[in-house]
Parts: structure tokens; C-alpha cells; sequence
């Protein structure tokens, strides 16, 4: 567990994705219902694939915590690149902080030792999409300035369309 530098009962720690299904449900909700391009859609986890690749050592989770209580998470499959076969990689399958904690240090804090953590684990590019904007009550909640300010750059755009419903 490591402490969030100057805030006070924040803390960073590495954890079972699939420990957190009850605890992080409603911040399951709040993420998709921001993020979700498809928000007609409940949040339907598929908890055994979560597992599945937590047992194989290539998922890796870091949560945020206030006081004991969840306030956000990072989760990461981690691989070698196929086009690339030397170079280790960190696909972020979701990262979500709550929304009034993305302004100040505490997500950048929270990122910082994501950064640390997948340095670690000998990754060396990190990918993070993230959604433009995000609908919150509070308006415009998007991480993209911090990722920016972090050193992250555009990569690729990604389209998406639905071809069957189901």
C-alpha cells in the first residue's frame, strides 16, 4: 500500500480485480453510465474471464482508496506486442476515478503510481483510451487533459458500430 502524496487518507494498492465485483458496483455504474457507448446496456462483467487472465499473471489491477473506501481503479492485460516481439505492453481495459476527485493531485497521483507499477512489472509502452468527454453531473469530467499533461499522446482514433443487437 503506498500512501497518496499530500493527501491526507488516500492510498494506492495493488488488487484482484474480481475481489472488488460487490465492493466497486456502484462505481461500475457511475464509469459506464459517463463512459458507456452503450449505456441501453447494463454492466454485465464477465467475472470468469477477469479471473482467468488474474491467474495467468497478465491482468493488473491498482485501486484508489479514500479512507478504506473505493474511489477508483485501473486495470491493465498485460502482453507482448505482436508486431513487436521485445517490446512488453499495457492495454487498460478500464480506469475510472470518481468524478470529483479527477481535479487537483489525486488523479494524477493515482496515474503516477499506476506508471510505477507497470514500470516494475518491466512494461514498456502503456496504451489508455480514453472517451473525449465524458457525461457527468458536473459537466466535462474527461481524463484526456491529465493524460496530456502526463506525457500521453493521440495514438489512434477508434470507430465503433454496432452491427447486432443481443
Amino acid at each position: 500500500m503506498i500512501l497518496g502524496p499530500d493527501i491526507p487518507g488516500l492510498t494506492f494498492q495493488e488488487e484482484r480485480f474480481s475481489d472488488l465485483r460487490i465492493e466497486a458496483s456502484l462505481l461500475f455504474e457511475e464509469h459506464w453510465q459517463e463512459a458507456g457507448h452503450r449505456s441501453d446496456k447494463p454492466v454485465d462483467m464477465d467475472w470468469a474471464a477477469y479471473r482467468a487472465m488474474e491467474d495467468s499473471g497478465i491482468l493488473l489491477t491498482i485501486t484508489a482508496r479514500y479512507q478504506g473506501r473505493l474511489v477508483g481503479y485501473a486495470v491493465y492485460v498485460l502482453w507482448r506486442h505482436p508486431h513487436h516481439r521485445s517490446v512488453t505492453v499495457a492495454d487498460c481495459d478500464c480506469v475510472f476515478i470518481e468524478s470529483g476527485r479527477r481535479q487537483g493531485r489525486a488523479a494524477m497521483r493515482f496515474m503516477q503510481h499506476v506508471e510505477n507499477a507497470l514500470r516494475s512489472r518491466g512494461i514498456q509502452e502503456v496504451h489508455t483510451p480514453i472517451r473525449p468527454v465524458n457525461r457527468t453531473s458536473r459537466g466535462d469530467r474527461s481524463l484526456v487533459p491529465l493524460m496530456v499533461r502526463m506525457g500521453y499522446r493521440l495514438q489512434s482514433l477508434v470507430y465503433g458500430k454496432v452491427l447486432a443487437d443481443g
